[in-house]
């Protein structure tokens, strides 16, 4: 017989290409100037590079250059908002979206190397040629001696979009460190005036502060460090600033938004700015929703930042938010209602209305007795929130058109009893104090 012989052949992992991201050779942090002289750098014969800007344009009917490459014999082509231009031709288009609000501008190119050339090669963003128009509002510019990957480029871009609060061409927002932090398909319904903050260690970026260019209505912040890669990022469904009827008296905004949280946070504020709403008396309170729209809790404004802005402090955030925003002063809104309410009210002590709830002992030391009467039979649910917005009890009670129901509060505050109908209308509410 002849020997078994067993041959182990070891073989080493084949290393994976990580997608890293590539710091800037030329990086200008401009601060939104007008670029009227050029910046010049003397940069290394370029074949594959890639350039960003960051800008707007005081006159966008008129070709503004962005940045050239230029050879000591000549200009060897030059970007404008309107086209490329070398030595020999000039192609024009025309610009692909509004131009005289900030966007960002990614170019990756391939040039021809000229081997009978020897003398220096410089980049020049915006003009130093006082013959060519250069009316440019640039925020920043990065110039890459390589072309990128896909993955890298957006790696960049989405650092450009969150510092400056400029929504992507429906692209995914990818972190330094290759994570997705919004998707372009995933979060498509939330795909308008994205926003955030966050810090990360590669690009130096930290912000506890953020607003879209687009939109003013909401600002995201954040009161002390945030970690390092951690990011809160929000965009919104593009919905009218209106309200329509969401219970007998109460109003939400055809608005929503998703907040998403890469790490943990304690908290995260919101700003409204009430100003950009319709005419609404009482302060808004922001609600957070399931993804069916249904109210998991409310938080209330607990302070005012200048002149517009109503904050919200949401505590321990969940890492994926739905939220908007109800008001319960209706008398001088134009609703759009859903559906056909009843208008049941809350009852005096004459009984001359149809509904009459009452607490005891109120203020209490924990333990209350709530006696309702309703007009008929009708299913009801007991929702109790705290004076901060957060549920403390829910209580479903069927079958019947008088309930006694007995509970306890364990910690004292202020608490609100809200009696919602089986088809979610608002019946009355009723304080409660436990001391």
């Amino acid at each position: 017989m002849l020997p078994v012989i067993c041959i182990t052949i070891i073989v080493d992992a084949i290393p994976v290409k990580l997608q890293s991201p590539i710091i800037p050779v030329i990086w200008h942090q401009i601060e939104a100037k007008t670029v009227s002289i050029s910046y010049i750098d003397t940069i290394a014969i370029p074949t594959d590079y890639a350039m960003m800007v960051v800008y707007k344009s005081v006159q966008p009917d008129s070709a503004q250059q962005l940045w050239r490459i230029s050879r000591a014999d000549s200009i060897y082509y030059s970007i404008s908002t309107h086209g490329m231009a070398t030595e020999k031709s000039e192609a024009i288009f025309e610009p692909r979206k509004d131009i005289s609000k900030p966007h960002i501008y990614s170019l990756q190119h391939t040039i021809k190397k000229d081997t009978a050339y020897h003398g220096i090669y410089q980049l020049c963003i915006g003009s130093n040629d006082t013959s060519v128009s250069s009316d440019i509002v640039m925020y920043e510019a990065a110039y890459f001696d390589r072309s990128l990957s896909q993955k890298q480029s957006l790696m960049f871009q989405t650092y450009l979009a969150l510092k400056y609060g400029i929504t992507l061409d429906m692209a995914h927002y990818i972190s330094p460190a290759g994570d997705t932090l919004w998707n372009a398909k995933r979060d498509r319904i939330y795909y308008h005036n994205i926003k955030g903050i966050g810090r990360d260690s590669v690009y130096d970026w930290f912000s506890l502060s953020s607003r879209s260019f687009e939109d003013s209505l909401l600002i995201i912040s954040y009161n002390d460090t945030i970690p390092i890669n951690t990011y809160a990022i929000v965009g919104d469904d593009d919905g009218l600033l209106d309200w329509y009827s969401f219970q007998n008296n109460l109003a939400i905004l055809h608005r929503k938004w998703r907040l998403y949280i890469t790490d943990t946070l304690p908290y995260v504020n919101i700003m409204l700015n009430k100003k950009l709403l319709p005419d609404v008396a009482d302060a808004p309170r922001m609600v957070i929703l399931d993804e069916d729209e249904n109210i998991i809790s409310s938080v209330f404004a607990d302070s005012i930042v200048g002149e517009d802005y109503l904050s919200y402090r949401y505590n321990r955030p969940y890492r994926v938010t739905y939220f908007s925003f109800i008001t319960d002063n209706l008398q001088e809104l134009p609703l759009r209602r859903n559906s056909q309410r009843h208008s049941y009210t809350e009852g005096s002590d004459d009984g001359s209305l149809d509904i009459k709830i009452s607490v005891s002992p109120n203020p209490t030391s924990g333990k209350y007795t709530l006696d309702i009467s309703l007009p008929e039979k009708t299913d009801i649910c007991l929702l109790i929130h705290t004076s901060t917005g957060k549920i403390a009890d829910s209580i479903k009670l069927s079958g019947a058109c008088a309930y006694k129901y007995k509970g306890e509060m364990p910690s004292a505050g202020l608490y609100l009893i809200t009696i919602i109908s089986s088809d979610g209308e608002t019946l009355a509410t009723k304080e409660l104090i436990v001391y």
